[in-house]
């Protein structure tokens, strides 16, 4: 038998089949803390359909009434903190803000100077937070094809806890936005003085004129020196430094354009990385 329904009859099929398929953005309000604790992974978001009657599984397929799935939950930030946002020749393609997880916005940036520090700190509540930064030509704030053809600088985008280490250095090819989630006072369970090695070289490529900084078990004490391909050495000095974190601001405009190194020495390393002098 062939099914040829009448005009009337598709319509009701077509918006029952609808019906079946449709979606909904359900959000459920954290009102306990502790919920943010987890950084290990153990717990799961369990959700569970009922009828309008609190009785499950009364639909036609019961096996899709209950779902268990692991979270992730974002990262924190302990304490006071500051977003530090260099920007490029164009920055009044860029625009950045800090909302908090209602999507209220607790400051923004919108208008912006060309190749200029910002320096914003924040010492926040506990609960959840995002710092968003915008890009209106899709290039981010650092991309090879913008800088070979447009002759796009490179900025930088960070976050760093005042008086301590660098928390979060953003992309700086991140195309339209680049979004950092975190919370502040949920620090439950993790080890604080478990760090990842980094050193960071800005602007690389540079003038001679940059930063350097170093995120690290460093015990207060860390000296740096500047190492031609050669191996010969033309610049040291002593870095600011604290338990976990160094910084060097460097004026080297007078020597030759070509790759270095910096070499960075701690109480129990050494660290390495190149860079390169236009």
């Amino acid at each position: 038998m062939i099914f040829n329904p009448t005009k009337q009859k598709l319509i009701d099929y077509v918006s029952e089949f609808n019906s079946f398929l449709e979606k909904e953005m359900v959000e459920i309000p954290v009102t306990d803390l502790n919920w943010w604790g987890d950084y290990d992974g153990t717990k799961q978001f369990h959700t569970q359909m009922y009828d309008i009657n609190g009785i499950p599984n009364l639909d036609e397929y019961a096996p899709n009434n209950e779902k268990i799935s692991k979270f992730d939950a974002p990262e924190f930030i302990d304490g006071s903190f500051y977003v530090w946002f260099t920007t490029n020749n164009k920055a009044s393609e860029n625009k950045y803000k800090l909302v908090d997880q209602n999507g209220a916005i607790i400051f923004e940036r919108l208008t912006l100077a060309n190749t200029t520090t910002y320096k914003d700190t924040f010492d926040l509540e506990p609960g959840c937070y995002s710092i968003i930064i915008e890009d209106s030509d899709d290039d981010g704030i650092g991309f090879w094809y913008s800088s070979q053809v447009e002759g796009e600088t490179n900025g930088q985008f960070r976050i760093r806890k005042v008086g301590g280490s660098v928390v979060e250095t953003f992309p700086a090819d991140f195309g339209k936005y680049h979004r950092y989630d975190f919370s502040v006072g949920f620090s439950v369970g993790i080890d604080e003085t478990k760090l990842d090695n980094d050193i960071v070289i800005f602007p690389n490529p540079n003038n001679g004129i940059f930063q350097i900084e170093l995120s690290a078990v460093i015990k207060e004490k860390a000296s740096l020196e500047i190492i031609d391909m050669m191996g010969r050495s033309i610049h040291t000095e002593e870095m600011t430094a604290n338990d976990y974190f160094a910084e060097s601001e460097i004026n080297l405009q007078s020597i030759p354009a070509g790759h270095y190194y910096v070499k960075i020495i701690t109480n129990d390393r050494v660290f390495l990385k190149e860079f390169v002098k236009n």
